[in-house]
């Protein structure tokens, strides 16, 4: 992570009972993998980033037991100058979250999209109990992006959140600010140059 990042937690204060059976954890989806024969519980933390709501799916099987040992840890990376925010949780694997942001200016944010990426670590005693993280598209979430993982081990997926389409008053503002920003940067330059061209002049013989 480069230097140009920020990044701050908060701690997600849900404490349950410890070293649950997922399959225990109330309020949870279950996933049919009927080809794999492997059945899915999935926890769907909500959050909101400058204003688009959208879901990451954190899964485990089903008739596994889980001794996590602490809260499913999550950063979130967005673009510098995004907001974000998570509006909802479930208990987790019984430990609940806890969340961290990092803001970075290679992430791109325009009027058309939010490029997001998540990334989950699930603590636990014993390693490789399977995990699955997942975007699903749906009206903002754009990219499918779906990893299968192991507890311990940090697994990452990728998507973009689609705004909604520019009335004509928005396109024709934002076209205009993008117009007057450019001047304005090309204006700086030339009088850059200028200052530079007439600096050399003085001190010139």
């Amino acid at each position: 992570m480069d230097h140009s990042t920020q990044t701050h937690s908060r701690r997600q204060a849900l404490k349950f009972f410890a070293g649950a059976a997922l399959a225990a954890v109330p309020a949870l989806r279950v996933v049919n993998e009927a080809a794999a024969g492997r059945n899915w519980c999935r926890l769907d933390p909500t959050f909101l980033v400058d204003g688009f709501v959208g879901n990451v799916y954190v899964s485990g099987e089903l008739d596994t037991t889980y001794d996590t040992t602490g809260p499913i840890q999550m950063l979130f990376r967005v673009p510098t100058g995004c907001r974000v925010d998570l509006l909802s949780s479930d208990p987790g694997f019984g430990h609940g979250y806890d969340i961290s942001y990092d803001y970075s200016p290679d992430f791109k944010n325009d009027h058309k999209k939010i490029d997001i990426e998540i990334q989950v670590f699930v603590p636990s005693i014993t390693d490789k109990l399977p995990i699955r993280v997942e975007f699903v598209p749906n009206t903002t979430v754009e990219v499918e992006d779906r990893k299968d993982g192991n507890t311990n081990k940090w697994i990452k997926v990728k998507t973009r959140l689609r705004k909604p389409e520019e009335t004509r008053e928005q396109k024709e503002a934002r076209e205009a600010d993008e117009k007057a920003a450019k001047e304005a940067e090309k204006a700086a330059k030339k009088a850059a140059k200028e200052s530079e061209e007439a600096g050399d002049s003085v001190a010139a013989p």
